[in-house]
């Protein structure tokens, strides 16, 4: 799913580093800006495939269960993303970006 959203990362780099030489913003603005923005598409996208996904193979019953699960999925999702934000910086190149993100 990562690799989906790892276009649009790709242009925005390039414009963050336009605006980094004029110095409207920093590196750290622009992660945490990133990360915030980032977020509450992810809670969804984890809440309802955990939810889904929870209940069909009828893991443990209760809500802490539930919530721990929910958290995980959140947590290795968050990983993935800020790892191809990494892999993004690194490779200027969209196909060999794609290429690598899905090989790690």
């Amino acid at each position: 799913m990562s690799i989906g959203g790892f276009p649009s990362f790709v242009e925005d780099v390039k414009v963050f580093q336009r605006e980094r030489l004029n110095d409207h913003y920093g590196v750290t603005s622009f992660v945490i800006n990133n990360t915030l923005f980032a977020m509450p598409f992810l809670i969804l996208i984890t809440f309802l495939s955990g939810t889904i996904c929870y209940f069909m193979i009828r893991l443990h019953h209760g809500f802490w269960y539930y919530l721990f699960f929910v958290l995980c999925l959140y947590a290795s999702v968050t990983m993935v993303e800020s790892l191809m934000m990494e892999i993004a910086s690194i490779v200027p190149n969209f196909l060999m970006g794609v290429i690598i993100g899905a090989g790690i």
